[in-house]
Parts: structure tokens; sequence; C-alpha cells
């Protein structure tokens, strides 16, 4: 082994251990950083307008006790926010992060419904999926309505290809405002 060899073999080995230690240092300096705060990013459209408010996620956070700024960023529970988060009715999809700014970046996506239905049980929304959304009466949607008797066998959600068609066209969807339905007889 030449004499350059050797010199290599020996700064290789002394970067490594330099990148071991100021990993080590750096993710410690990390797991003390404070959290500087929670931002709440609500995706909003048209269809889903006030749906889902950034003002009630950080109430459900709150309420949750998630909402813990006090503590080392890294000691807030992001899976544990997301699934709570995502057990909402209301709420196509959420996710956590941290951000290298020490804040906690919770970004949600409202369920989108494309028909209110009123039968038997009550009033509520559905989604293109055909899940079942919580309808509140402090906002109001523009779409279709449908009303009728259903049950396990007959469900609203086999009217989605229907409701889409409609909504696709224009000219049907300026002239439907609801939809009645006799399940059992597949009459619309």
């Amino acid at each position: 082994m030449t004499k350059s060899g050797v010199i290599r073999g020996l700064l290789s080995v002394g970067l490594a251990v330099y990148l071991a230690f100021a990993l080590l240092i750096s993710n410690d300096m990390a797991a003390r950083e404070k959290c500087a705060g929670l931002d709440v990013v609500v995706a909003q459209n048209a269809a889903s307008r006030d749906f889902v408010t950034a003002g009630e996620v950080r109430r459900l956070l709150k309420e949750w006790r998630l909402d813990d700024i006090d503590k080392p960023v890294a000691a807030i529970d992001l899976q544990k926010i997301e699934d709570r988060l995502n057990g909402i009715d209301n709420i196509e999809h959420a996710m956590a992060q941290r951000l290298s700014n020490g804040k906690v970046k919770i970004s949600v996506a409202p369920m989108v419904p494309v028909a209110r239905v009123f039968d038997h049980t009550g009033s509520y929304y559905i989604n293109r999926a055909g899940k079942r959304l919580t309808a509140n009466a402090r906002f109001r949607l523009d779409v279709p309505v449908v009303t009728g008797s259903f049950d396990s066998a007959h469900q609203p959600k086999m009217l989605l290809p229907l409701i889409e068609r409609i909504s696709r066209d224009s000219a049907w969807n300026a002239l439907v405002a609801q939809i009645t339905v006799e399940p059992r007889n597949h009459d619309v």
C-alpha cells in the first residue's frame, strides 16, 4: 500500500466518523426543538365549501388533546393525528407532517358530496364512492336531492352512475334538482 492510499483511507475513516457524529448531534438537536405551531390547511373547492373548516379541525385537535405545541416537535404523534382526522366522515384524507421551521402542517381534503339523501332514517349526503356524510344545518350544498325508501339491499349508491351522468351534462344538471326513487321496483 502506498503512502497516498493510507492517507486516503485515514481521511475516509475520519470523514465517516465525523458524519456519524454530526448526524447524532443534529438528530438530538431536532428532537429537543419545541414545536413552533400548527398550520392547518383545508383544500377547498366550490363543491365542498365550508364542509370542513380549519377552525373546526383546530377545535377537534384541541378536544382530542393533540394540539400540544409545548412539547418537542419530534414528540408530536403525527400518525395519531392523521388516524383521528381520517376517521371523521366529512374528511376524505388528512396528512400531518413536520416542517423544517419547527411547525407541524396538517393538510385536510374534505369529502365532496354528490347528492343529499332523504329517507326514513333522516337526511345525509353521499360522496362519489357512496359513503355517507353527516348533514349539518350550518351549511347547504347545491347537489341533487334523492328521496325514497332505502334498505341494505337497495341503497342510494345504486344511483351514483345516474347522478354522475346528470352532473356531466350541463342541460340535465340545470334541470334535475330531485330524484325520487322506489328502489324495490327500480322506478326513478
